[in-house]
Parts: C-alpha cells; sequence; structure tokens
C-alpha cells in the first residue's frame, strides 16, 4: 500500500470510529514535548471526529501549555482556512466569550486587504499562480493577537511576545494545523491568560468572513482567487466547484464552532461537554 493511501486510511478510520459516539473533547496529560511543525506524529489516539465541520480535533495539556491540533482533509475546509484566515479563540473562564484571539493564518483575502495589489493585474494565468504562491508565502509570515486592547499585529520570525507556537502544513492533502498556548501569559503582555490545569475552558474556531460583493467584483474582473492549477493548502483547483452553485454557496459559510474542553490535571480528568455552535 503507498504512503499517499496508508495516510488517507487511517484519517478515514479515525472519522468512521469516532462519529459513532458522541464526542468528548477532554484534554490528555502530556507527558512529553510535543514538536509544532505541522505534522502529528505525537498525536496518534487524541482525535475527535467533528462531523459537521468535517475536521479532526485533538487537545493535550501539561502544567505549563495548552497544546491544540486539528486537521482535515476536505479542500473546501482548506480553502476556507487559508483565503479566509483563521482565529482561535481561548476563553479561560469556559464561556464563549471572544477575550483572546489568535489570529493565523491571516488569509489571503484579509491581507490583501493592507497591500497595494490587485491578482487580475498579474498577466497570465500561470503568472498569477507563481505571484499567489510567493505572497502566501508572506503572509503566513504574520500573525495577530487579539485582546481586550486591541488588534497587535506581529511576524512571527521576529518576534513573539506570547511565546505562542503554532504550524500549519499540508502533506499528501492532509492538511494539519498545531497551537502551543503557555497556560499563563509571560509578564508584560497585553493580556492575561490563567488557565489551570484541571479545569474547564472553551475554545472557539472561527474563519473569515467573505465579503461577497467584493468577490463578485473580483470575479468579473478576473481577479478571482483561488482558482489555479495547484494543489496544496488551496485545494485542488481552489476546492470552489466551480458552475455549482450548492459548492458556491457552502464555500460562503464561515467555519464557526466552540469547543467545551476539560483540561487535565496529572492522571486526573474532567468530564467536559460537546462542541457547540458559535454565536
Amino acid at each position: 500500500m503507498s504512503r499517499i493511501k496508508m495516510i488517507a486510511y487511517a484519517f478515514l478510520s479515525a472519522i468512521v470510529f469516532s462519529s459513532c459516539a458522541t464526542v468528548q473533547l477532554n484534554s490528555k496529560w502530556s507527558k512529553q514535548n510535543i514538536e509544532i511543525d505541522g505534522l502529528d506524529n505525537e498525536w496518534s489516539g487524541s482525535y475527535n471526529f467533528l462531523k459537521d465541520e468535517k475536521m479532526a480535533f485533538g487537545v493535550r495539556n501539561d502544567s505549563e501549555y495548552l497544546y491544540l491540533v486539528f486537521k482535515t482533509i476536505d479542500n473546501q475546509v482548506k480553502q476556507k482556512i487559508f483565503s479566509n484566515g483563521l482565529t482561535v479563540w481561548i476563553d479561560p473562564s469556559a464561556d464563549e466569550e471572544k477575550s483572546f484571539g489568535i489570529h493565523y493564518p491571516i488569509g489571503m483575502m484579509d491581507w490583501n486587504k493592507s497591500q497595494l495589489y490587485d491578482p487580475a493585474d498579474w498577466g497570465t494565468p500561470e503568472e498569477r499562480e507563481k505571484r499567489l504562491k510567493e505572497k502566501s508565502k508572506i503572509m503566513l509570515k504574520e500573525f495577530e493577537i487579539i485582546s481586550s486592547v486591541g488588534r497587535n499585529q506581529f511576524e512571527y520570525s521576529l518576534g513573539n511576545p506570547y511565546n505562542i507556537n503554532f504550524a500549519l502544513k499540508d502533506t499528501n492533502g492532509t492538511f494539519v494545523y498545531e497551537m502551543k498556548i503557555p497556560l499563563t501569559s509571560p509578564i508584560g503582555s497585553i493580556s492575561e491568560l490563567k488557565i489551570i490545569p484541571g479545569s474547564k475552558i472553551n475554545v472557539g474556531i472561527e474563519t473569515g468572513e467573505i465579503d461577497k460583493q467584493s468577490m463578485m467584483d473580483k470575479k468579473s474582473s478576473g481577479g478571482m482567487m483561488g482558482g489555479g492549477k495547484g494543489g496544496g493548502m488551496m485545494g485542488k483547483g481552489g476546492g470552489m466547484g466551480r458552475g455549482n452553485q450548492s459548492a458556491m454557496k457552502d464555500m460562503l459559510e464561515p467555519i464557526k464552532f466552540w469547543v467545551s474542553l476539560s483540561l487535565a490535571d496529572g492522571n486526573k480528568t474532567v468530564e467536559s461537554s460537546d462542541a457547540q455552535d458559535l454565536k
């Protein structure tokens, strides 16, 4: 069996198993350091499949860090994350408050607003595909912290005042997103996280909203992004399902949901609730 088939089989097996029972999103105590590299080698046995969101989600923690991972083989989910950006909300109050968020990736659509260029002016489809990949590499170096005092944008390679690590990678069609977050914010941070092992918290996953009018304007001018030849994080053919109105409608709907998590405390765990809709 080829490596690609083995990966797909393992992922689909987890989907079938997890979807047969109620998803219980309890954190597992991490006894080893998890390398944040966009590969999920250390996450075996930690996944819960969220059927409606078409992704598998895992969480672990130790006395210092919260580790999150999710992965998907759905091209449309990948397209939404890469094009519209993704925000991970952390709410230590176990409510659904958007008090602290990590915005990564920024998303090509949102990032494009701060850049003085229009893909429609990039020449041939081949030239546009090449330049889009170049711009996407730059976009993936930037992230944003959202807190009660506003939004602060950083270049990942130049500074990381929160000691947050994240990585995303698309390997053989499987998209993996990993994140490592300190349970307590470093001194001097603009927001204070104080999460206690064994406590309950809520985590929100949310992609950006698409400006439908702007999208239609870009489409009419030939500047619609995400429809190139390549695969990768944008999905083969962009995952848009050209000419398919149903697929287009689904693409316009953002990903929004909350997960109620019970963190581990050594060998102890606390009962958690299931995924909830994001308000």
